[in-house]
């Protein structure tokens, strides 16, 4: 075997990162690379943090290899096109780099069939030898002879040329280009097949598939097919397994076939819809199985090493940034020794809701797609549409609610089998091993959670988490459960935990004090309750200036120690005369205690607050007042405003000490 010699000089690889031959050099790999060896428009990227296992554009590649050393044993670029061919000769042929080209899509044929072929060791990271890459696989299928078929017929496609001349498309190649882009765009079967017909006639020369049935049959085998499994049109029952030949649902007695009535007919009748003498199911449920897709993921040079990132994945600040982190997958290991053993084993989650596939909003049809999730790859690839597992599609018109479980029974058995354990190649290690699944989580709304789970949750018992605990409470009028309660998911310490009477009582009416009516003394009195609708003004009397000012001295906590010292000398004097009891005394602070208290703290006083001598001096002569108040959570109005009206809440009772003169 001879290698082919590329002109491009390696010793830069031991010159400094910084020098100009190492950049120059550098830059000659990457064209090499790019021209051989790319995918997409990256390439394995070679640096030490990379290792040949993940993918960068040129940008990122550059980067890394000025940024870390370029491995110094890698001098044959095995992974980036440079190749062996037999040859008789001893002598080395030297051929343009250019010419060298490696389809991608033979490699992925070759792994998708575990059969023998140029799959490159993506561990090896040196400068090793080649002689074992044509290593036999073991065959993991029931019918070798089939699937060696089939793998034969998808390399003869692959190997060949689109049309004489043509290097960069093979036949398989385009078709699978083509058919992606069918799909992406939405294009119907009919429009399809009219374009394969135009591209035939067009291009006699090239080898494409003249209908829509040929191409079909040419991606089939790559085995991304789906499996059709009638199901009951009132969702009752799957004709699946040993239900396979019935005619008619065994729960509710429909018919499993499309009926129409016949025409110009005296009585109705119904007769079986037919497509090439074949009855037509009248509901069918399209099935993704789930075991080869699992073992895709391993028999794949390029995924079988990402299933292994939740074990090996480093985390050293304890931040939850995947579901490998949380309590849920630990206390699963920890209980099932034997799944979390393996770290291959696969942990799954479902995600399931309803869309109208005809972009219609005044249509009904809904249609469920279920979702598999695998939590092996790492965060920024598990959650990326091309790593979802679309594991059925629930056809319309209307939504499964709780008969989903029928549909789902397909899904479990396979779940039961992977339980168990499936035999899987694995390419990154190249041995045989058992598979494990287990589905951890469901994703879904929370009407969907009582779909997938069996859960009551439309009624007062609804949350999963609180379940008996949950103080729930019907609204009379609107028929809506409430819950209450949640002060208990507070901490011990907060103030609010307590407080079970703000916290449960429902705010009627919006109490809080407004914000321009805020001033000097809130100190002093503390704004409580809001003033509803607009002030009317007003000019006191003499009596009513004294009443209000003797109700504020009294129930002032700034005035208390004032208050007490007038009432003691009062007691003193009094006791001469012998009138000492507790009305006479009342009587006298409710006559005197405004006056005394005005003399005591006159105006312009430097010994007390501005606040104090304010109040000293009494109310203004003109005054506000409003119609309603708002206080405590309740609305008080006057009596005028009441009058009516149908509901009275005019009565305020206020505790006070002072008496009427």
């Amino acid at each position: 075997m001879n290698i082919i010699k590329v002109d491009i000089d390696k010793s830069w690889i031991s010159k400094p990162r910084g020098s100009v031959e190492y950049k120059a050099g550098l830059n000659k790999f990457l064209d090499f690379a790019f021209a051989n060896a790319s995918s997409d428009g990256m390439i394995h990227c070679p640096c030490p943090l990379c290792g040949f296992r993940l993918f960068q554009n040129r940008e990122d590649a550059y980067d890394h290899l000025l940024l870390k050393p370029f491995p110094a044993k890698y001098t044959f670029w095995l992974h980036h096109g440079e190749r062996r061919v037999g040859d008789s000769s001893t002598e080395t042929q030297e051929v343009d780099p250019g010419s060298v080209y490696r389809d991608p899509l033979r490699d992925m044929v070759r792994e998708a069939f575990n059969f023998p072929g140029s799959v490159v060791d993506e561990d090896d990271s040196g400068n090793k030898d080649v002689e074992g890459d044509a290593e036999e696989l073991p065959y993991l299928y029931s019918e070798p002879s089939q699937a060696a078929r089939h793998f034969d017929e998808l390399l003869e496609d692959g190997e060949q040329e689109l049309y004489p001349g043509c290097a960069k498309f093979s036949k398989l190649a385009f078709l699978v280009r083509l058919y992606h882009i069918k799909c992406m765009c939405g294009v119907s079967d009919k429009a399809f097949g009219m374009i394969l017909e135009l591209l035939c006639e067009s291009f006699e020369h090239a080898k494409i598939p003249a209908s829509l049935h040929d191409a079909k049959r040419i991606i089939r085998k790559l085995g991304i097919a789906y499996k059709k499994i009638d199901a009951c049109p009132n969702d009752c029952m799957l004709y699946h397994g040993s239900d396979q030949e019935l005619s008619r649902c065994k729960i509710c007695g429909t018919s499993r076939w499309k009926q129409k009535s016949r025409r110009n007919s005296v009585v109705r009748i119904n007769v079986v819809v037919k497509k090439n003498e074949k009855p037509q199911a009248a509901k069918v449920l399209r099935y993704f199985p789930l075991v080869p897709r699992l073992q895709r993921m391993f028999m794949s040079s390029k995924t079988s090493v990402d299933m292994l990132w939740h074990k090996k994945g480093p985390n050293s600040d304890g931040f939850l940034r995947h579901p490998r982190d949380g309590e849920a997958w630990k206390a699963f290991d920890r209980r099932y020794t034997h799944f979390s053993g393996d770290p291959r084993s696969v942990r799954l989650a479902l995600a399931s809701d309803g869309f109208n596939p005809f972009g219609n909003l005044s249509s009904r049809y809904s249609i469920w797609p279920v979702i598999l999730i695998p939590y092996n790859l790492p965060p920024w690839s598990c959650m990326r549409p091309s790593s979802f597992l679309l594991s059925m599609i629930i056809p319309g018109p209307k939504m499964p609610g709780n008969d989903i479980d029928v549909y789902l029974q397909p899904l479990i058995d396979e779940l039961k089998q992977l339980w168990g354990g499936v035999d899987t190649y694995d390419a990154s290690e190249k041995k045989t091993f058992k598979l494990h699944a287990a589905l951890l989580w469901t994703i879904s709304d929370f009407p969907g959670l009582g779909n997938l789970s069996g859960w009551n949750t439309y009624g007062g018992r609804a949350c999963p988490t609180c379940n008996l605990d949950a103080e729930s409470k019907r609204l009379t009028f609107s028929q809506k459960w409430c819950f209450m309660g949640h002060r208990r998911f507070l901490n011990q310490s907060h103030r609010f935990r307590q407080d079970r009477v703000t916290i449960n009582r429902p705010l009627r009416v919006d109490d809080r004090p407004s914000e321009d009516a805020t001033n000097n003394a809130t100190s002093m009195f503390p704004l409580i309750g809001k003033a509803v609708g607009a002030s009317e003004s007003l000019n006191l009397s003499p009596t009513e200036r004294l009443q209000a000012h003797r109700h504020v001295l009294v129930n002032c906590a700034g005035v208390e120690n004032f208050l007490e010292d007038f009432r003691a000398s009062r007691k003193r004097q009094l006791r001469s005369i012998g009138k000492r009891n507790e009305a006479y005394i009342d009587r006298v602070v409710h006559r005197e205690f405004a006056e005394w208290f005005k003399n005591e703290i006159p105006l312009g006083s430097t010994m007390h607050p501005r606040e104090l001598q304010w109040l000293a001096c009494g109310p203004n002569i003109q005054a506000k007042r409003f119609k309603a108040y708002n206080v405590n959570g309740f609305k008080f109005r006057t009596l005028s405003r009441e009058d009516g009206m149908r509901t009275q809440n005019s009565g305020v009772c206020v505790t006070s000490d002072t008496r009427r003169t």
